[in-house]
């Protein structure tokens, strides 16, 4: 099943309303029915405008809150150095603040695999 969208519909509404209009005065019993539908197309297009307002006005408020991160992250990140140079990368005290500290250590070497001697000529 398709599903229509508002705009279609409010598409469908004025051709509807606008045809029948010059005809209320032949059919009159659908004077209240027309007069009901152009009200429904007068709220759908406002309801329309106030979405696009709403939209426009969520991917700013998106895009303020990216950039937010972002700065966050930043500043995060700088206070992050500091500390690692006050205490040292390696120490378990910047665990108190929410860093990871560097691996402390020497790192072992890669050991190579040694080479199969070679095979003896017959």
């Amino acid at each position: 099943m398709v599903t229509r969208t508002l705009p279609e519909d409010i598409g469908d509404w004025r051709i509807l309303s606008d045809n029948l209009k010059p005809l209320l005065g032949e059919l009159p019993y659908l004077s209240a029915q027309h007069a009901e539908l152009d009200r429904a197309i007068e709220e759908a297009l406002r309801l329309e405008a106030e979405q696009e307002v709403a939209t426009a006005r969520l991917r700013e408020i998106n895009a303020q809150r990216a950039a937010v991160q972002t700065r966050g992250q930043e500043i995060r990140r700088q206070i992050a150095y500091g500390l690692r140079g006050h205490f040292r990368a390696t120490s378990v005290k910047l665990l108190e603040f929410g860093i990871k500290p560097l691996r402390g250590g020497k790192r072992s070497k890669k050991t190579r695999s040694p080479e199969p001697p070679p095979e003896p000529a017959p």
